[in-house]
């Protein structure tokens, strides 16, 4: 399952490179807060007033509800002394309620996962996946130990973390998925192309990406009409004020077509001559 990240970046940041160059990160440190039952959006109001003062700020927040995204992954946060040249920081966000602990544990692996994968990296424990005490303690600049007693209080050891963390990455896709704000359809961790049929509803998939089309495409020598959901279209469609009809295979008309027995005439772009 993906899950929807909230963009909230704070302005006037440093843009200073890691030590490989813009957006070269090597993996991802996981942090938890010192702020327990504050949200991810709390922190990410309090850090656009506070970094400054703080000097301190870091990539993302996670909570029970939601990711928050407030700095670029492009470049360095001040997240874990050392470690800023080579990593991007997660906090997670503290409960006591476990159910809640859940919910934002499940945003939190699955989002090491996702940024790990971003750069096509493995979740390998003391490499690209460490927590802030391991950076205190093989890197320094700082002396933060989180978020090992944090997990442990939920009954979660950080082997156990790494593991889930691997998991997630390593879980076939399947179905529809939701990559930079584009649909694809994998099956057996391929994407799909060409036509598609998915619980009744026809789609078209690109033919070398495999992205979902929307709006009008034309395949082979016809033209189709799919609506933002990416379904095919039949029957009338109005489009730009203009009338076209659709027939039963989704092709569109030109010439002269007689629909449920009265005839018309389209013109050949498609559109209704009246």
């Amino acid at each position: 399952m993906d899950y929807p990240i909230k963009k909230d970046l704070i302005p006037g940041l440093p843009r200073d490179p890691y030590r490989n160059g813009v957006g070269a990160y090597e993996g991802v440190v996981a942090h938890s807060t010192a702020t327990p039952e504050a949200t991810a959006e709390a922190e990410s109001v309090y850090f656009h007033r506070e970094w400054d003062n703080r000097n301190a700020f870091v990539h993302f927040f996670v909570d029970w509800d939601s990711i928050v995204q407030t700095a670029s992954t492009d470049y360095r946060a001040w997240g874990a002394g050392k470690g800023n040249a080579r990593y991007v920081h997660v906090e997670l966000c503290e409960t006591s309620d476990h159910a809640k602990f859940i919910d934002s544990y499940r945003r939190y692996c699955w989002l090491i996962a996702h940024l790990l994968k971003e750069r096509n990296l493995k979740a390998i424990d003391g490499q690209t996946l460490v927590s802030h005490a391991w950076v205190s303690k093989n890197l320094g600049g700082t002396d933060h130990m989180d978020p090992l007693a944090y997990l442990t209080s939920h009954g979660v050891t950080w082997n156990e973390f790494v593991n889930d963390v691997r998991a997630v990455g390593d879980a076939p896709k399947r179905g529809w998925v939701k990559e930079n704000s584009v649909w694809y359809f994998y099956e057996n961790n391929e994407r799909r192309t060409g036509w598609l049929q998915d619980k009744g509803k026809w789609y078209y998939l690109h033919e070398v990406t495999g992205a979902m089309i929307t709006g009008w495409y034309k395949v082979a020598d016809n033209w189709y009409y799919f609506d933002t959901h990416g379904v095919m279209q039949v029957g009338w469609n109005r489009s730009s004020s203009k009338w076209y009809y659709l027939d039963e295979k989704g092709k569109m008309a030109t010439g002269e077509r007689e629909i449920n027995g009265v005839k018309y005439n389209f013109n050949n772009s498609g559109s209704l001559i009246e």
